[in-house]
């Protein structure tokens, strides 16, 4: 097995549940932490061993069995004490940790942290120390024998984000699959409890076991061991033993001393992105706010320009928060609501005709691989007009709200792919527009009066869009879509706020009386989703905080995948079924409701014959199976085989089809998803059925009929006309 197999293969084999964004960073650490130990692997026998000593090893190895075990003492005490601990945990503000892992042949592999909030750091591994006041950082090549100062990382990754504080800190209360714990009354004593922990991955079928000794009075944890049963691979770790001790750490463990006969290196040199502003003449723009917002949104920041219209934007260090591309940079003259200038930079290598004009410079960019930013210099930001977003925000019956929240993104034409975020070729997470939302976003909040007031907004392409959403407490939050040429400079935008109060609680199952868990169910009124739950194991779900309203609808959201991140397996385990929408008996006053939705599993069998008038087979013909409400999703058609074409005697057959309102077959106008002909094969069937013109037939339902067979004769486009 490769080295990076085997990281991937730890990261998935543990009981990790931490945030999305810290997943990902935690897979960049790994990739790092590879690819800095290819040099040392040609001198060590087992690069494993040199992996162990990553930061991501001690993630692996240890902080998740921590959060594990955490996770799972969590399920005994649902009582109000348990507020208690989670103050408590918040509490923390200090924490030394000695990590032990034992690898396969014996070979023990120590590591200590000494962690203070908001800003000290103190790590020794067998290889390096680490020491981070919070105004620099020192890093120890034990190997070497070098030292050498940059910045801190703090400002970027807080010690409260830590491994090691994280997840102490994330208590969610639900059960861990695999995960069972049981307190051993005979060996607790006094105020420490001691649990059994038994642990069994249900992907990798990997099984783990051990003990942790806890404070009975906060939870928290003293001692944690655990081991892999069934033996782990050579050089790859056998058991763990952390201890945990949360006293106050004295100031000098974080003082910066370099040990006597150490090299001190020249200090790491912070890159940054750098540019000027200027006006339609060339002259500088001095004084303007020059917003950055990069591709994963990890890294949004403000800085003003000097009297020669210069902003520089210092990176991080790479190592710590890495800052991707494509970025979107917008400048901001000082009290001149009329004017912007923005810009996207792209990298060099990838950039491309994207059939719409990016204003400004990009300059010079220099990548440090082939994912992330290593500096940015020469950007021109050039002023041109901008547009103005303005409206008044108000509840259902017309009365303004003051201090709500109105946010605007940018995005795409639905008619690229839904969902797609701004200029979906350039690959933004996001939707941003060089804002100081959490996202990139422009934002606003209403007066008194409920009106707010965007102005410097770019005027993008026609072949982009605008939301505006508007929220506030004790409401629903809602939006609207400007499709604008920018005629005029401002856009008036006015939006209505539902009241937000009403509960509603049920069961989803199908007409076979099978549980449907995991499934999407959202609260609606018309064609505006509000809120939104998921199903549990038992199929029940409650929606909180749904609009007040005689119009809210339930809807189960069951004809589209919702488990793509949930790994491959899970995601091609998904059973589609057509969409439920159900009304509430909606009563004034009445703020709770139940509902039982029933899905109708698809069972329908449809066989289709195509022929021409003068009765020959029309073969590789594309048929699709659709609603005339409602057609299957993408995902739906793909994997269910909704989209054929028809076999050399012109006939094809539908199986576990949908019973959707308005069942039909469009004949010869389809995408065909998993085409079993080649391209070239697809091109000549194209060129050959073109002389036919394309229809719609209904499948005719009758009520307890499950299998049907439709013949269709279809017309030459010449036949059509003539019939015309």
């Amino acid at each position: 097995m490769r080295p990076a197999e085997k990281i991937e293969r730890i990261i998935k084999n543990v009981p990790l549940d931490t945030r999305d964004q810290r997943d990902r960073e935690v897979l960049d650490d790994a990739l790092q932490a590879l690819r800095e130990t290819k040099t040392r692997a040609r001198r060590q026998p087992n690069i494993w061993k040199a992996i162990m000593k990553s930061r991501m090893t001690k993630l692996a190895a240890a902080a998740a069995i921590i959060l594990a075990v955490l996770i799972g003492i969590g399920t005994f005490d649902r009582t109000s004490a348990w507020a208690e601990v989670l103050r408590a945990l918040e509490e923390v503000n200090d924490l030394h940790v000695v990590n032990t892992v034992t690898l396969s042949d014996g070979t023990e592999v120590r590591s200590k942290w000494w962690l203070r909030k908001p800003n000290c750091l103190h790590s020794e591994e067998p290889e390096k120390i680490v020491i981070d006041n919070g105004r620099e950082r020192l890093t120890i090549d034990r190997e070497t024998k070098e030292a050498q100062f940059e910045d801190s990382w703090t400002e970027y990754r807080p010690v409260s984000q830590e491994w090691m504080f994280e997840q102490i800190g994330i208590f969610r209360g639900h059960k861990v699959e695999g995960l069972a714990v049981k307190k051993l009354e005979d060996e607790s004593y006094d105020n420490i409890s001691v649990f059994r922990l038994d642990y069994t991955n249900t992907h990798s079928q990997l099984s783990y076991q051990g003990k942790a000794w806890v404070d009975s009075g906060t939870m928290l944890p003293t001692r944690l061991t655990l081991r892999q049963l069934g033996g782990p691979e050579e050089g790859e770790p056998k058991g763990v033993d952390v201890i945990c001790n949360y006293s106050p750490i004295p100031d000098e463990v974080f003082d910066h001393v370099v040990p006597d006969g150490y090299t001190i290196l020249p200090r790491k040199r912070t890159q940054a992105i750098s540019g000027k502003v200027v006006d339609v003449d060339g002259s500088p723009v001095e004084g303007a706010a020059v917003h950055l917002t990069d591709k994963s949104l990890r890294f949004l920041r403000k800085v003003k320009t000097d009297t020669a219209g210069g902003f520089v934007f210092e990176l991080p260090p790479s190592k710590v928060h890495w800052v991707g591309l494509p970025m979107f940079l917008r400048a901001v003259p000082a009290n001149d609501p009329g004017r912007v200038a923005w810009t996207i930079i792209e990298d060099p290598a990838k950039k491309k005709d994207h059939g719409v004009t990016i204003p400004g410079q990009t300059g010079y960019v220099e990548m440090s691989n082939a994912l992330f930013v290593q500096c940015v210099n020469g950007v021109v930001l050039q002023m041109e007009s901008a547009g103005t977003i303005s409206g008044h925000v108000a509840d259902t019956q017309g009365n303004p709200i003051s201090g709500a929240d109105v946010v605007i993104e940018g995005r795409a034409y639905a008619a690229r792919k839904p969902g797609m975020p701004l200029f979906p070729e350039f690959g933004f997470i996001g939707h941003p527009l060089g804002g100081e939302g959490p996202r990139g976003q422009l934002t606003a909040r209403t007066d008194a009066q409920g009106r707010y007031k965007v102005t410097n907004v770019p005027k993008l392409s026609k072949q982009n869009w605008y939301k505006v959403v508007a929220s506030a407490p004790g409401y629903s939050s809602n939006e609207r879509r400007i499709d604008t040429t920018w005629s005029s400079g401002e856009q008036e935008v006015d939006i209505k706020l539902y009241r937000a109060g009403i509960t509603v609680s049920g069961t989803l199952v199908d007409n076979y009386g099978q549980v449907l868990e995991m499934r999407e169910i959202r609260g609606r009124v018309g064609d505006r989703d509000f809120c939104r739950t998921l199903t549990d194991e038992e199929g029940r779900f409650v929606l909180k905080d749904c609009p007040i309203s005689p119009k809210l609808q339930i809807k189960a959201n069951l004809a589209q995948n919702t488990w793509s991140h949930l790994g491959k397996e899970k995601h091609l385990s998904y059973v589609y079924y057509p969409n439920v929408l159900v009304h509430i008996d909606y009563q004034e006053g009445i703020m709770g409701y139940n509902v039982k939705l029933v899905a109708e599993k698809p069972e329908f069998a449809v066989e289709l014959e195509v022929k021409n008038t003068a009765g020959e087979p029309v073969a590789h013909y594309p048929i699709e199976l659709q609603g005339t409400s409602a057609s299957p999703s993408p995902d739906w058609q793909e994997h269910g085989r909704l989209t054929q074409r028809t076999d050399v005697n012109g006939y094809c057959k539908f199986t576990d089809a949908p019973n959707l309102e308005g069942l039909r077959l469009v004949v010869g106008r389809a995408h065909i998803f998993n085409d079993d002909l080649s391209r070239k094969e697809a091109e000549k069937a194209r060129e050959g059925n073109a002389k036919y013109q394309w229809t719609t037939v209904p499948v005719e339902v009758v009520p307890g009929q499950k299998e049907y067979k439709v013949r269709v004769t279809v017309l030459t486009v010449e036949e059509f006309k003539a019939m015309r």
